[in-house]
Formats: C-alpha cells, sequence, structure tokens
C-alpha cells in the first residue's frame, strides 16, 4: 500500500500562487509512489482563482494585534495554523512554495526514514550564519515533516514574540552603540534567541527525536569561533550539522551559487530553498519558473 502524506503550504500573491503551483507538479511528478493529498491557504489581499485540484484554505488577515516589524510571519504562521484542522493524514509536509525537494523519491525516503528512526520530526534548518538569530538544529518550517502520531497536543506555529517584551532602544550615540554591541557580542548572543514560526513547536517537543537534512555552508571560522561554546558560535559546532560539500561538488547544479541554500541528506543533493535574491528573481514569475524547470531537470 501506497503511503500517505498531507503537504501544507502558503501563499500571499499572485507570484507566490505561481511558484506554489510549479512546486506542487513537480512534487507530484518527484513521487509516484506516494498519495499525495495538499492543502493550501490563500493568504493574499484579494482572494485568487484556482486551477490546481488541491483544496485552498482561507487564510487570515494581515496582523494588526502585533509589531508591523514582526507581521509577516504572525501572518505566515496563522495561517498555517488555519489548516492544521483539515490534516487527516498521520504523515504531513509543510512545504514553503520556493524549497525544492530534489533527491529521487523524497517524500517516501524521508517517511521510510522517520518511521524506521522513530522521528517525531525531519525537516531542514534555518541557515546558522544568514539567519544566526534563529533556532538552531531543529527544523524549520521550510519544509518540516511531521509524523502526527507522535504529538500529543497538537501544533501552534503562530510566533511568540509577545510573550517577550521587547528591549528598549539604546540612548547612547551611534558610534559608542556600535563599539558596545562588539565588545558585549551582542549579535552572537542572539544565536538562537528568536521566536519566529515554529518556536512553539520547538519549545513544546524539542525533547521528541528530530532530525535534518545537513546545511551546506561555505563558512572558515574565526578564532573567536574557536575558543567559544556553541551558544556563541555562529558556524555551528554539532558534528555533521554542516558541510562544505555541497551541490557543485557532487557534480550537480550551483545552487549556492545562486545564493540559495543547499542541503544534503547521505552524501546527496536533498532539496534547495531560493533565497538571497529571490525576490528580484521572482520579478519576472513566468521567465524564471521556465528558468527553474530547466534547473530541476538536472537532478
Amino acid at each position: 500500500m501506497k503511503p500517505q502524506i498531507t503537504i501544507c503550504s502558503v501563499y500571499h500573491s499572485p507570484a507566490t500562487k505561481a511558484l506554489l503551483d510549479f512546486n506542487y507538479e513537480f512534487v507530484k511528478e518527484q513521487n509516484p509512489d506516494v498519495v499525495i493529498r495538499t492543502l493550501v491557504a490563500d493568504n493574499s489581499p484579494i482572494p485568487l482563482n484556482n486551477n490546481k485540484p488541491y483544496t485552498v484554505i482561507k487564510g487570515v488577515e494581515f496582523p494588526t494585534d502585533v509589531h508591523p516589524f514582526y507581521g509577516a510571519p504572525y501572518h505566515h504562521g496563522r495561517a498555517i495554523n488555519n489548516l492544521l484542522p483539515h490534516i487527516n493524514t498521520r504523515f504531513v509536509l509543510f512545504l514553503d512554495p520556493d524549497v525544492f525537494l530534489v533527491s529521487p523519491h523524497p517524500l517516501r525516503t524521508i517517511i521510510d526514514l522517520m518511521k524506521k528512526k522513530n522521528l517525531a520530526f525531519f525537516g531542514i534548518p534555518w541557515h546558522p550564519i544568514i539567519h544566526s538569530s534563529k533556532i538552531r538544529y531543529f527544523p524549520a518550517t521550510h519544509a518540516f515533516f511531521v509524523d502526527r502520531e507522535k504529538i500529543k497536543d497538537g501544533l501552534d506555529f503562530e510566533p511568540q514574540y509577545h510573550r517577550f517584551p521587547q528591549k528598549k532602544p539604546s540612548i547612547l550615540p551611534l558610534k559608542m552603540q556600535k563599539a558596545w554591541n562588539l565588545l558585549s557580542l551582542k549579535k552572537r548572543r542572539s544565536i538562537g534567541k528568536s521566536k519566529e514560526t515554529g518556536y512553539k513547536v520547538y519549545e513544546q517537543y524539542r525533547h521528541l527525536p528530530y532530525a535534518t537534512a545537513v546545511s551546506v555552508i561555505d563558512y572558515t571560522p574565526t578564532l573567536l569561533d574557536k575558543v567559544l561554546p556553541d551558544s556563541l558560535c555562529f558556524m555551528p559546532k554539532r558534528k555533521g550539522s554542516t558541510t562544505p560539500i555541497g551541490f557543485k561538488e557532487t557534480g550537480h547544479y550551483d545552487a549556492r551559487g545562486r545564493e540559495w541554500q543547499e542541503f544534503m541528506l547521505d552524501g546527496a543533493p536533498f532539496c534547495f530553498h531560493v533565497r538571497g535574491g529571490s525576490k528580484k528573481f521572482f520579478e519576472d514569475t513566468e521567465k524564471k519558473i521556465s528558468e527553474l524547470e530547466l534547473i530541476l531537470k538536472t537532478f
């Protein structure tokens, strides 16, 4: 019997919907050995017409009850929460439209892996240097597999910034503030402290077994990285969490050369996340999706 999985995604605009539609077809093509049900939250300002055979759920209004700086993650996280009551399969994948799983039969591979290793979660982590304040080692919501049989109290993807009062702005002159930030290791002290989308899941279930794909990172540790503890190092110290050997080094398309994030599994490409210049990349959506189609055929 084919395994079953629900894929949950969110779109926010015509461009992200077009990308989601493209990724939807790609996932189906890559995984003929899995029964897939797709749920999508429409978070666009004006509801968009849908011509794909996936289920569209009304999203949420852009939040006005949180600081505007945090509006986007709350908008996204609350939309994901709207999808949760409609999931009826044991396994679920929360997938961003700009994450492409390029390994052969990735859904079945991960479902089998999670069963074999008794994992509650599997996914890709935040980039520990570009997004140093985000949760480290735990799967991010960009491509987040969940075994719902392991989850007893449900899931909640609303960010948790509102639970932690924001510090007051510094009254020091700018140059003095910069010097103090450097001396006090301010940026390093913020590593892993973000209360972004997925933080509550991490807080509630981090004791359960989980695993991630390996981040491909080009970074030369500084002297500080070598002497400071992991919690203050930009380069993670946990063995096997990063590798310098990515797609290009294994004879595949150099996504890293486009400032996109690469992730490996068992020494082979697992997925890439269109990042960096992604906003500019998708200005001409139709043309760029055609380019992505050619890239994906190389795997």
